[in-house]
């Protein structure tokens, strides 16, 4: 399924309707997006949040961006692992950095069947 790239104006833009089982693959232009800030914490946030949560849910996934859904909003939904509860990110900005580092097997739900050795901080 592939949905089109046009974009509407406003923070909380839509790119366009897709599914609520569907997220953007490797190739989309809209991955290349840049999100805009969240201003606004209401009833359509809590719907896109509980949105992101539901199809992160399905899909087995660690973590899953708006963007991926198509929906052009600084948010990020994730979990450290299956069994813990989703938790929500708005508007996340990185303070600090420890020096530690640790390589983990990676994967990204918009792209599939794609997995990767990742040392955490080497991508900067």
């Amino acid at each position: 399924m592939i949905a089109r790239a046009s974009i509407a104006p406003g923070a909380g833009a839509y790119i366009e309707p897709v599914p609520d089982d569907w997220i953007r693959q490797w190739g989309d232009p809209v991955l290349y997006e840049t999100a805009a800030q969240v201003d606004a914490f209401d009833d359509l946030l809590r719907a896109q949040i509980a949105r992101l949560k539901r199809r992160l849910e399905a899909a087995e996934g660690a973590g899953l961006a708006a963007t991926q859904v198509g929906l052009l909003r600084r948010l990020f939904v994730f979990r450290a692992s299956l069994e813990e509860e989703i938790d929500v990110l708005v508007n996340a900005v990185v303070v600090a950095a420890s020096a530690e580092r640790a390589t983990f097997l990676e994967g990204c739900l918009s792209y599939q069947s794609v997995t990767l050795n990742i040392r955490d901080g080497s991508f900067g």
